[in-house]
């Protein structure tokens, strides 16, 4: 059953890390798009229809646009706003490894063993012995070992 619990743990985090990493990356990469544009030198019009472009098919559709001379700068402002969103992943993804070790570390670390107090005298909590009636440490002791046992 564990080992079906860790199968099954492993395929929902190759599933949802890609899908949610991807979408962090396009969100902040089209947020971040326009100040790049602009940081580019572009103006407002060709702003405006590249983020259009990519508010609706999303970063590829950016690079199917045909914006002649400005090209090369659209491209430039599109890969800067890639990595920014690039490095956002990364730093979630860091996040999430440091927190995913953290909670190994509590959950697999050792129980530590108590000390064990300091005896007094001993004292035999027995009770009365009666004549005839072998008690618990003789009957342990003078258990016979057969042989087999000592190999």
């Amino acid at each position: 059953m564990a080992a079906a619990a860790n199968n099954a743990f492993r395929q929902l985090g190759a599933a949802l890390g890609p899908a949610v990493l991807g979408a962090l990356l396009s969100a902040r990469a089209v947020d971040a798009l326009p100040g790049h544009l602009t940081a580019a030198g572009l103006d407002g019009a060709t702003v405006r229809r590249v983020t259009e472009a990519a508010d609706a098919g999303g970063l590829s559709a950016v690079g199917g646009l045909r914006m002649g001379a400005d090209t090369p700068r659209v491209l430039g402002a599109l890969s800067q706003a890639f990595v920014d969103g690039l490095q956002l992943c990364l730093v979630v993804a860091a996040a999430l490894t440091v927190l995913a070790a953290a909670v190994g570390f509590v959950l697999l670390r050792r129980p530590q063993q108590a000390a064990l107090p300091s005896a007094g005298p001993a004292v035999s909590v027995q009770g009365p012995r009666t004549p005839g009636l072998p008690t618990a440490d003789t009957r342990t002791a003078a258990r016979p070992q057969s042989a087999a046992s000592h190999r």
